[in-house]
């Protein structure tokens, strides 16, 4: 095989391997809800109930309740003497805000976690609340999240002196039944507990069954909100498999339930994620809703009413992160594998080197150089094997061709004598292609890792690069970003090409491949383009040293 044939493979290769990585990794769907609000507004990771969307009509006051049994379930009302209370919570992770309505969470504030002013994180999108219940007297749907409650607790801030704290929130419906939500806080743990009691001595219908939701969703926490909509969802553990439901499967089917072993449900954004945890197996169900200017999901957990309930939930608020979530149990640190299942290992281990380096270097950006450097060292012996072949395979064309023309008539004997000339000159004629392919792997372990995890997520480098996770981007014009690293890898790929390709035939490759890497690296989280200039780089060394062992 010749020179210009064996470079016709690599660009082959290369277009193979990216041809694969948009099967498993697609570019995300135009079927989201296109809609100019959704440019004019901040759209938020919602679930919201399916009565939003028209699905099932909300009652338009607490007071519109079924008739049950020849009672009815009347709600508390707000009163001047009884109004709206708000109890906070503060602990070394967050700040939390529940309300007396309907003893719901309105808001949930991640102190070590910025938004893109530099403030904490907010996950609840304003003038939405969460974990309200809703029963089904008569299979009416009827939601208590409007309900006033009572409660006699006092804020909570809870620091070295004070490890845990709690909140109780109780109402009553009718004349005999109670229900009474307790929430219970730790000190260091993005978790908390809620038990939830309904006391109904008199067995008023209350309905088979209660819900417990997660309405809200969460709020866009992303500069590029494109793309952390792409990752909205809701997740549900179905015995050991984690099931997704995107927000564009939402469109084919507006109603989607998971029944069975369900060990949490939830829902999440790129970085973020609210779960619902069981005390045992439930049924959760998944339903999407729709507003005018946003797509809107909502994940609920079923549980049995009996007549005296007394049923105990964790809820975990917090980012993706496969230490935080393992403190959960329940196998949640699922929902933080990324990436294709036969790779996920190589994305734990790169992941785990990364993180051990940041112990002794501070700088991401140095991190992803070191890492290139340690990766470059363990396939030097290859690399430099293929080098040697590449340019021995240069030095055989003339006997090539002539073997070529003297058997052109004998495909047979031509193949013989190429491979006989291989053999003796040790070349391997694919040797070349060896260690791209062999690298491949820790490329995509790398994307992911840089991708999706959070530890990354506003990794600062130098100057104008703050964020290690998103492409390059100096500045902008007419929206279209400037990157700097993509161009600085195409140039150095220019000279290495210039080094590697001695063939005047070939010449059209020196151009080719520098700017093909280019475009498709444009868009690429800058510290794979990093990774990847200063691998070029590397390379370069490392032709140099053969080109003077070869003189």
């Amino acid at each position: 095989m010749n020179t210009e044939k064996r470079m016709f493979l690599t660009l082959f290769l290369i277009f193979v391997i990216f041809f694969t990585w948009y099967l498993l990794f697609p570019p995300p769907k135009k079927e989201l809800p296109k809609r100019p609000a959704i440019e004019e507004k901040e759209v938020v990771a919602t679930p919201e109930s399916a009565k939003v969307a028209g699905l099932k009509p909300a009652p338009t006051s607490p007071t519109n309740l079924p008739l049950l049994v020849s009672k009815v379930i009347e709600p508390a009302t707000p009163t001047a003497d009884k109004p709206e209370r708000e109890i906070t919570v503060e602990t070394l992770n967050y700040n939390a805000v529940f309300t007396t309505i309907g003893a719901t969470l309105k808001s949930f504030q991640l102190k070590n976690y910025p938004d893109s002013l530099g403030h904490p994180l907010q996950l609840i999108p304003e003038g939405k609340r969460n974990l309200g219940l809703l029963l089904f007297p008569q299979e009416k749907e009827t939601d208590l999240s409007d309900v006033i409650f009572q409660s006699s607790s006092q804020n909570i801030v809870l620091a070295e002196s004070q490890k845990e704290g709690d909140i109780t929130f109780e109402t009553s419906i009718g004349e005999s039944v109670l229900v009474r939500k307790k929430f219970h806080f730790y000190d260091k743990k993005f978790q908390f507990s809620l038990q939830i009691e309904i006391e109904n001595p008199q067995k008023v219908d209350l309905g088979r069954r209660y819900e417990l939701g997660w309405q809200s969703g969460l709020r866009h926490s992303e500069k590029n909100k494109r793309e952390d909509m792409n990752y909205f969802g809701v997740i549900s553990l179905l015995g050991t498999e984690l099931a997704t439901d995107r927000l564009g499967e939402f469109h084919k089917k507006p109603k989607i339930s998971h029944t069975g072993n369900i060990g949490f449900t939830g829902v999440r954004t790129k970085y973020f994620l609210a779960a619902i945890i069981p005390d045992s197996s439930s049924k959760a169900e998944v339903s999407r809703g729709e507003k005018k200017e946003e797509g809107i999901l909502s994940a609920f957990l079923t549980r049995t009413i009996t007549e005296r309930v007394n049923d105990r939930w964790r809820i975990f608020v917090g980012p993706i992160d496969a230490d935080f979530l393992k403190t959960v149990g329940c196998g949640l640190e699922i929902v933080a594998d990324t990436g294709p299942s036969w790779l996920r290992w190589l994305t734990r281990f790169i992941l785990q080197f990364l993180l051990i380096l940041h112990q002794v270097i501070p700088n991401y950006g140095v991190v992803i150089i070191v890492f290139s450097l340690v990766v470059n060292i363990l396939f030097f012996p290859l690399t430099f094997s293929s080098m040697k072949s590449m340019r021995e395979m240069q030095r055989l064309q003339p006997k090539l061709k002539q073997i070529q023309q003297q058997y052109k008539k004998d495909p047979h004997r031509l193949q013989q004598e190429t491979m006989k000339l291989y053999k003796e000159h040790h070349v391997n004629p694919f040797g070349g292609c060896l260690p791209l392919l062999i690298q491949i792997p820790v490329f995509i372990s790398l994307y992911n890792v840089l991708k999706d995890t959070v530890k990354l997520r506003g990794a600062h480098f130098v100057l104008w690069i703050k964020d290690l996770s998103v492409p390059d981007a100096i500045t902008y014009v007419n929206g279209f970003p400037i990157a700097i690293l993509p161009i600085l890898m195409g140039a150095v790929m220019f000279f290495q090409q210039k080094m590697t390709i001695t063939d005047p035939r070939q010449k059209m490759m020196i151009y080719m491949m520098p700017v093909m890497m280019t475009v498709i690296f444009y868009n690429f989280p800058s510290g794979l383009v990093l990774y990847w200039l200063t691998s070029s780089i590397l390379s370069m060394a490392e032709q140099y040293l053969l080109i003077r062992q070869s003189k």
